[in-house]
């Protein structure tokens, strides 16, 4: 789950359009009304595998510096998350999920993850600025 405050929309996936040599997490840009976005895959992100845009799939557009969305499997709706629904991550997740996990939740049969968005677009916004600094510093290396 993101904050709903985070998000700005939610569609169906568009038509992408792939960027050469850019973050492995980059699936590509779309054009959505008007809005070009960089459309990113969550699970790439998390280290999580892959996002395969099955029918049901979407993006969630999100609050961000650029105009950015989030590719998920799908959208199971909005839910009030209760502090007193909060379980312990001690030992919960594995070790590349509890920098960005700020906690889950069982609501009903279900458990939440809670993302912390902020963070985690900060750290792959990072890492795409140190690859891209690596790359640049490795061309200039090879002519000189």
């Amino acid at each position: 789950a993101v904050p709903l405050g985070m998000v700005l929309e939610g569609e169906g996936v568009p038509a992408l359009v792939p960027v050469p040599g850019g973050p492995a997490w980059v699936r590509g840009i779309a054009n959505l009304r008007g809005t070009i976005l960089t459309v990113a895959d969550l699970a790439a992100m998390l280290d999580l595998g892959t996002w395969t845009q099955r029918p049901d799939a979407r993006v969630i557009v999100v609050r961000s510096i650029e105009p950015l969305a989030l590719g998920v499997d799908a959208v199971r709706g909005m839910r009030r998350l209760s502090p007193g629904s909060l379980f312990n991550l001690d030992g919960a997740l594995p070790d590349q999920l509890t920098r960005f996990v700020t906690g889950i939740h069982r609501d009903g049969g279900d458990l939440i993850h809670t993302i912390d968005l902020p963070r985690l677009l900060d750290d792959a916004d990072e890492s795409a600025r140190r690859s891209g600094a690596e790359r640049i510093t490795g061309l200039l290396s090879d002519r000189l």
